[in-house]
């Protein structure tokens, strides 16, 4: 995968892309310059050969549009901006071939210039291939010891909202691109999902109602790990925004996997409610085969542990509740911390990890 020498319009700010998108036709049908949009489940060469023998203007704006899980609240349980590494490879092919018939003006549903939006899904990848080839003691990570790698990953970042632009703080491609500058709820959230499937691991978006009135909501994320070696089969919620490092302070990982039970104590303290938590399940049960057949990335040891999970949307219930040894979890850290770490001893990889999961007063909110 590729992405020099590909020419893209860009907007940097979201409401000038809806004012000028207002003025191309088909959205406005006096519009002077043309709007065409492209799903990316239909980008291939020979769909894009297809709208190359129609000579539109050179000047004609392309739209690339990826598909979104919503549920019954209209919200989307996935980030519009990532694509599957099959995806992006078309994405990428298909791009050029534009390019080379001089068509240049190509954006993401958002505005944000194509090239900036495969760099940051480049960028993604190569998360997820760290993670996905890393070695401990010559074998490869486990999927949970794998999962807690990408947390870390995504809680790097420091908590900041940019209020001008909500798609900054929120949507992956812009917070990639940022090097995490501006980031919420939603875009740990999202980032989180995006690079879990990455990794082979179902994950998606999770939304939270705040019960005052007019006051903002939240968004954490859903995430399906069975790992045999740490005896943990079940649907977790994770919060890493919670968790996200700070200025004076490393991330943390105490709400990384939190059973429904211990999620709805830690919600109602700060007057959350979890919603539509069945539809979220719902999206996991479908992940793995889009994963397998989708994310071509993925090393073979790996695809065998996606086409061993077995999720139905009956075993919601179960699975939201079964329970692990938190010992375990401190156990798999520190896997990941010698990975990360490797001059560390034993005892400094413990400490370490054992830090992870308390808050700074040393204690579990749960």
């Amino acid at each position: 995968m590729d992405d020099n020498n590909i020419q893209a319009l860009d907007f940097e700010n979201f409401d000038e892309w809806k004012e000028f998108r207002k003025s191309l036709y088909p959205e406005n049908k006096e519009g002077k310059r043309r709007l065409v949009k492209i799903p990316v489940n239909k980008i291939t060469p020979s769909y894009v050969k297809k709208i190359i023998e129609r000579r539109y203007p050179f000047d004609t704006i392309f739209e690339i549009q990826n598909l979104c899980y919503i549920n019954s609240n209209n919200l989307n349980l996935n980030d519009y901006s990532i694509f599957t590494t099959y995806d992006l490879d078309n994405v990428i092919e298909c791009v050029k071939m534009l390019n080379d018939n001089n068509y240049n003006n190509i954006v993401q549903i958002d505005g944000m210039s194509i090239k900036k939006v495969i760099k940051a899904n480049l960028k993604l990848q190569c998360w997820a291939d760290e993670i996905n080839y890393a070695k401990f003691e010559g074998r490869a990570l486990s999927p949970l010891e794998k999962y807690l790698y990408a947390y870390k990953m995504v809680t790097q970042y420091t908590y900041y909202k940019e209020e001008t632009n909500p798609c900054l703080s929120r949507v992956s491609t812009h917070i990639l691109n940022d090097n995490g500058k501006n980031i919420v709820c939603l875009g740990y959230s999202n980032l989180l999902a995006e690079l879990c499937k990455k990794i082979g691991i179902p994950c998606a978006t999770q939304y939270l109602k705040n019960k005052e009135p007019n006051k903002s909501s939240h968004a954490n994320s859903m995430v399906y790990i069975k790992n045999e070696k740490y005896h943990i089969n079940g649907a977790y919620l994770a919060d890493p925004c919670f968790d996200s490092a700070s200025p004076t302070q490393r991330s943390k990982h105490v709400y990384s996997m939190l059973k429904l039970d211990d999620a709805d104590k830690v919600y109602r303290e700060i007057n959350f409610d979890l919603v539509n938590l069945e539809e979220t399940f719902g999206v996991l049960t479908y992940l793995p085969n889009k994963i397998l057949y989708r994310e071509t990335c993925l090393p073979e040891y790996e695809r065998e542990n996606v086409e061993d999970m077995i999720l139905r949307k009956e075993d919601f219930g179960m699975l939201t509740c079964n329970t692990f040894n938190k010992e375990d979890l401190v156990l798999a850290d520190m896997v990941v911390n010698h990975v990360i770490y490797p001059n560390l001893s034993n005892e400094q990889l413990c400490n370490f990890s054992i830090e992870e999961f308390v808050e700074n007063d040393g204690k579990v909110p749960y």
